[in-house]
């Protein structure tokens, strides 16, 4: 009977360990990248097809957002990137950029409202290039995150706002990523 006996405690113990080691939690961790495409939509002002957010691979890098557009930036196309970087529903950054021009960034709480400038504070930097915006930014320049979302919007100019597109939908966040991997 003993020998019988250890080898089933053995193996109810390894189930246990097992068990605990690999069980997901109700609420499972944020994913350290994330793609959300996005129709391709010719009539659209600077047409979003993919906008895609990469944690910061350690701490003292920065994390990466890349909005793919579905042609070649012109003068006058522009972009807006917000950025949740708390729990709240609300924006906490917000950058916008011009094609062939600078960009700048705010603290805000507001889709409609920017804040304080905090442009050469050093925190974010994009560059437009081609079909590509790329958004680099420091997660705990601002304050600490510990995971992050955006909501973009590009737009025209020269072209009503009905013309702007958005990921995910109007001042609406995508999932989050983590902020750190």
């Amino acid at each position: 009977m003993k020998q019988i006996v250890r080898p089933l405690v053995a193996v109810v113990a390894a189930a246990v360990v097992f068990s605990g080691v690999y069980a997901t939690p109700a609420t499972a961790a944020a994913p350290t990248t994330r793609t959300v495409t996005d129709p391709v939509e010719p009539g659209k002002a600077y047409d979003i097809v993919q906008v895609q957010l990469r944690s910061a691979p350690e701490d003292g890098k920065r994390a990466v957002v890349v909005v793919r557009h579905g042609r070649n930036e012109t003068v006058g196309d522009s972009i807006d990137v917000w950025f949740n970087l708390d729990d709240d529903k609300l924006p906490d950054v917000h950058i916008v950029g011009d094609a062939g021009s600078e960009y700048r960034v705010f603290k805000t709480d507001s889709f409609t409202d920017d804040g304080k400038d905090i442009s050469n504070k050093g925190c974010y930097s994009m560059s437009i290039n081609k079909d590509k915006t790329k958004v680099k930014f420091d997660p705990q320049c601002v304050g600490e995150s510990e995971k992050f979302g955006v909501a973009v919007r590009s737009s025209r100019f020269d072209r009503p706002d009905s013309a702007n597109d958005w990921v995910r939908a109007p001042e609406k966040f995508t999932k989050k990523v983590l902020s750190h991997a």
